[in-house]
């Protein structure tokens, strides 16, 4: 081949590579060319292209809809591609503030093992108090609570369910030593289920089925407000022990919210509450019929 034709086809074949590939090139003589579609087309693959990375839109002139998108006219090769080559740092700051989510969870944590510890304890020393009540009878250790209240009648038809107005309250005192169960049972036209009444019927228990040698008292119960948890409860027992001088010692231990199933729950357990029952005294044979032996009532 002649040098003319050679000339001729190196040019022709740079035509048909600026064509194909839309590059330009003054020569190969180790000149450097700029980036090739190849470079927009691994763009491509990734976001789209680069009009739609760089947000193309259509030409202004164009009269009729095409899919033909054009770049910002700000933007080049050379500022894409300088944009594309630059490395980007990346900084992450984490949420100092206490609301941030790993501080919270780990805040719910701590309360959590708190709160299971808590009640952990207070069934260790009921545990303790019994086993003390036992060894030793200078020492009494009671749980009382009021039990669910008993309709009257006990009928499941829907006319009697409606019409009823009579319900029994029954006051369970439970001694952990000897396992001896005392109900102090009233229907709602005696009396209420507050304080007044919880320290009545305690009152009514210490003068009557105490043994003189206790002075030692630990009473076990939840924590409602309006029964053992107020200042009505602190006054009886203030009065019990500075001025009667009836006891040397008493606490009062209340139960994490929670987890304040105690003995009384599960004497109530045992409480037939479908049995056929008319009126307030046949609710008595009920309870005492619910355990064997060791059963009290007022």
């Amino acid at each position: 081949m002649s040098g003319r034709h050679n000339k001729f086809w190196h040019a022709n074949t740079i035509c048909n590579a600026h064509i194909r590939n839309r590059i330009t090139s003054k020569g190969s003589e180790g000149e450097t060319s700029k980036p090739s579609s190849s470079f927009w087309r691994g763009a491509a693959g990734k976001g789209g292209g680069p009009h739609q990375i760089f947000r193309g839109r259509e030409s202004h002139y164009s009269r009729h809809k095409t899919r033909r998108l054009y770049l910002p006219k700000e933007l080049s090769i050379a500022s894409m591609h300088s944009m594309f080559s630059d490395p980007i740092v990346i900084q992450i700051e984490l949420n100092r503030a206490e609301s941030s989510l790993y501080q919270q969870q780990a805040r719910l944590q701590a309360e959590k093992q708190l709160h299971q510890r808590k009640a952990e304890n207070f069934y260790a020393r009921k545990k303790a108090a019994k086993t003390e009540a036992k060894t030793s009878d200078s020492v009494l250790a009671l749980v009382f609570d009021f039990q669910r209240e008993m309709p009257c009648p006990n009928k499941s038809t829907n006319d009697i369910y409606y019409r009823r107005q009579l319900s029994l309250h029954s006051f369970n005192v439970h001694a952990l030593a000897t396992d001896c169960v005392h109900i102090y049972a009233y229907d709602k036209t005696v009396a209420r289920k507050g304080a007044d009444e919880v320290t009545s019927m305690l009152a009514h228990y210490f003068a009557n089925f105490f043994p003189d040698s206790v002075r030692t008292l630990k009473l076990f119960c939840d924590s409602c407000c309006g029964q053992n948890k107020n200042y009505t409860m602190v006054r009886f027992l203030y009065y019990f022990v500075h001025r009667l001088n009836r006891f040397d010692l008493v606490k009062v231990i209340f139960p994490e919210r929670g987890h304040s199933y105690m003995e009384c729950d599960r004497d109530l357990g045992l409480v037939n509450r479908k049995a056929d029952v008319e009126v307030p005294k046949d609710w008595m044979e009920v309870f005492r019929s619910a355990r064997k032996n060791q059963v009290l009532i007022t």
